[in-house]
């Protein structure tokens, strides 16, 4: 998938995720850290 693509999508997602404070959105090669320290 390009970063183009990618840029696009995760903008539309913002839209929806921001206004609702639903959390983040993040690629899923960026890893994410658990409150138990594990990262995913």
């Amino acid at each position: 998938m390009s970063e183009v693509v990618v840029a696009r999508l995760t903008h539309q997602v913002m839209d929806l995720v921001r206004p609702r404070r639903l959390g983040f959105v993040v690629k899923s090669s960026a890893g994410l850290r658990l409150p138990n320290g594990d990262v995913v």
